[in-house]
Order: C-alpha cells, then structure tokens, then sequence
C-alpha cells in the first residue's frame, strides 16, 4: 500500500544533538558537596615519579632480556637444524657410496662365480695345462685283506722337548 500524495512532514529537529546540561551536585541535592580532592605532599608525589622510573626502567630490561633469551633460543634452533641437515646429507651420501660399493661388490661375486665354475676350471686344464680327463684303464684298484694295515713309523729317538713342541704343533694345527 503506497501513499504516495501525503502532506505529511517531519520534526528533524528531533534528531539534532542536544546541549547537554551540567548539574552540579549541589542543584540535584540542595546541599553543599564537600570537595573530594585530596591534595598530596610534593614529597610523595616526586618519590612516586622516581618509583616509576625506576620501574620503568626495570620493566625495560626484563624486556630486553627477555627478547635476547628468545633470540638466542630461536638461533640454537636454527643452528640444530642446520646441523641436522648437514648430518643427514652425509648419511644420504654415505649410503649412495654404500649402494655402490655393493653393486660392485656383486659384480665382482659373480665374475668369481663365473671363473670358478667347474666347466671354466676343466677348459683351463685342458687348453692351457693340457690334461685330460682320467680314463678307466688309467686306474688302478689296491685290494687289502683285512689284517693287513699301514703305519707311520716316528722317530721315537728325540727327547721330550721336541716330543712336547712337536705335540703343541699339532694341536695347532
């Protein structure tokens, strides 16, 4: 619902600030107020002015110490990082060698392994030192009955430091 012919008007002097008025005490009462200011000696209040510069100058070098502590917290942070960086690409570096080394390592193994092998070892002998394999008619078979046996005759001649030296040697070995 629209109005829009309306000869109405409006009183802005309603939202205008208004002059504040200041009542004092004694207006709202009708008695005298005593005054509440309490003067203080000249002495005290320079005491109190050299209280708070000293104060002043306290709460200044807290802060600075404690600024200096965090500083200092913080570049042993730093520092520890730096060093673990550098210590953990050291380790990387070492274990890259390590990879390396066992790679060669393999490599190595199997060139043995190949050089070693039983048909490497016959080819040599046969080529290079020209043997060749045993035959049947090449072996001799021993027969023994059974109260036949070997035995190894010693010296039985030698005194007992040689005996002794001779028994630690052969523990020895």
């Amino acid at each position: 619902m629209l109005q829009q012919n309306r000869s109405e008007a409006y009183d802005f002097s309603r939202f205008e600030p208004k002059p504040h008025k200041m009542e004092t005490p004694e207006k709202q009462t009708g008695k005298p107020v005593k005054d509440n200011v309490i003067e203080m000696p000249k002495e005290q209040v320079e005491k109190g002015a050299k209280l708070r510069k000293r104060l002043r100058a306290l709460r200044v070098v807290t802060t600075c110490l404690g600024l200096a502590v965090m500083f200092s917290i913080s570049g042993f942070l730093v520092f520890g990082q730096v060093q673990l960086t550098e210590l953990t690409e050291e380790i990387n570096a070492a274990n890259q060698q390590l990879a390396e080394s066992q790679s060669v390592q393999t490599q190595l193994q199997m060139n043995l392994d190949s050089q070693t092998s039983l048909a490497k070892i016959e080819s040599v002998a046969t080529e290079d030192l020209g043997m060749k394999r045993v035959v049947q008619n090449q072996m001799n078979y021993i027969g023994l009955s059974e109260g036949d046996k070997g035995e190894v005759v010693t010296d039985t001649n030698s005194n007992w430091l040689a005996s002794a030296w001779n028994a630690i040697v052969n523990l020895l070995s």
